[in-house]
């Protein structure tokens, strides 16, 4: 059995398993074709609106870098008795949009993610627990759009059959599932097989702006601790529902702060940290930061003011030589909190790695003259949420086959001014 200390100072070597949306989606490819449907101006309808659906699908195709930039991460680690595929859980997005109320309707794409990792062909492809990235360009300019969010059960579409995209199909799209031409034969159950959040207003996403959207909570047949699902959650193994399920948006800072430091915004993300450790104790000990020595939280730089409150993103700080440093959750653990080894210690290259940047033994991406926001996801309760697994949710110890957990905390952590690319089927 590896032992502690392998945990803190050998992660970076290890294989991610495991589909992220950015790994799903960065490679989409930049041919600006687009997918199927029937295209549409992409001008609110007129006031005598029928109510008829408004496709998004516009003619103009506006380039990907002139529309807003959205990041998703899943931080959420309980979707219910349906979702599980293995041990972990995925989701895929379908949404709705329009100019009004009355004219909300399905786009017409597939949920995505769309495809499977490359690391992963054979899993379903979706969002897994602890993992993200960014959504590609469907040529939409958001800012006078409703947005409503679908969580789609990525087990539910995987046992179903559902087609993804290839030979230049679109394959089965979300309208088809959840909308107005939805197949009544594929029998998708709401809370079960899908689940609609409240809509986002027009306005909220401008042009030209970089967002990371962060969903959190549990569905109302979670079987989780409630505490870790956090505020507004309902009891365990209740009657399906969107429980606090929500899409929580947080615009990032995208201009770097020098050419050379890195710019770091911190996103706590983690109800389940503030519920193993307390929701007043963890200001004590909760101040994320670089560190040179894991071992002895050695060299030690905080990127937030005191102890981050959860759902807030920090403001910009800037730091000098982290391309070889390790991202902690606080200087030392709170078993002892002057001389002990750093808190939750995670090496950059493992996080790019967890966040579909690259792989844990490449160079780091997170390099001076750059913004980037860092964001703590999971469950560092070891009795519940083991740092490994195996394929049947076991406990490991990173070898003989089992991987990293998603659900068990980390950091996950993106450009906040990302490359997007269009979407092609």
């Amino acid at each position: 059995m590896r032992n502690t200390r392998w945990l803190r100072y050998g992660l970076a070597s290890m294989i991610v398993g495991g589909t992220a949306l950015g790994a799903g989606l960065a490679a989409c490819g930049d041919d600006d074709s687009s997918s199927g449907g029937v295209p549409d101006s992409g001008t609110p309808n007129p006031p005598n609106d029928t109510g008829a659906p408004d496709t998004g699908i516009d003619t103009g195709r506006p380039d990907a870098g002139t529309v807003a930039k959205l990041t998703l991460v899943n931080a959420t680690t309980d979707m219910g008795p349906n979702a599980a595929i293995g041990p972990n859980a995925a989701i895929r997005v379908c949404f709705k949009q329009g100019t009004t109320d009355m004219n909300l309707g399905v786009a017409p794409y597939p949920p995505l993610p769309d495809k499977p990792a490359a690391a992963t062909p054979t899993a379903p492809p979706g969002i897994y627990h602890g993992t993200g990235g960014t959504f590609p360009s469907f040529g939409l300019d958001l800012e006078g759009r409703i947005i409503v969010p679908i969580v789609m059960n990525a087990a539910s579409l995987f046992a179903k059959g559902i087609v993804n995209p290839g030979g230049g199909s679109p394959g089965t799209t979300c309208d088809e599932l959840v909308g107005a031409t939805r197949d009544a034969a594929i029998g998708l159950e709401p809370n079960v097989d899908y689940w609609e959040l409240p809509k986002i207003d027009a306005g909220t996403f401008k042009k030209e702006k970089a967002y990371v959207l962060v969903l959190t909570g549990c569905v109302g047949d979670h079987d989780s601790v409630a505490a870790k699902c956090g505020t507004g959650a309902p009891a365990a193994n209740g009657a399906p529902g969107i429980g606090n399920l929500k899409v929580q948006i947080f615009e990032t800072t995208r201009a770097p702060v020098s050419p050379t430091q890195l710019g770091i915004q911190f996103l706590h993300g983690s109800s389940q940290l503030n519920a193993v450790f307390g929701a007043a104790g963890i200001g004590s000990i909760y101040q994320p930061g670089l560190v040179a020595e894991p071992g002895d939280g050695g060299g030690f730089r905080p990127v937030t003011d005191g102890s981050p409150g959860l759902d807030t993103l920090s403001p910009v700080v800037a730091v000098t030589g982290a391309d070889t440093d390790t991202f902690v959750a606080a200087q030392h653990a709170p078993t002892d909190p002057v001389n002990g080894s750093s808190l939750l210690p995670y090496r950059l290259p493992l996080i790019q790695a967890l966040s579909g940047l690259g792989t844990p033994t490449a160079p780091t991406v997170y390099v001076a003259g750059k913004n980037y926001v860092f964001i703590g996801v999971g469950d560092p309760d070891t009795t519940t949420e083991p740092p490994f697994v195996f394929p049947d949710g076991t406990p490991g110890d990173g070898g003989n086959g089992s991987q990293f957990n998603t659900k068990f905390f980390h950091f996950l952590a993106f450009p906040t001014d990302p490359t997007v690319v269009p979407y092609t089927p």
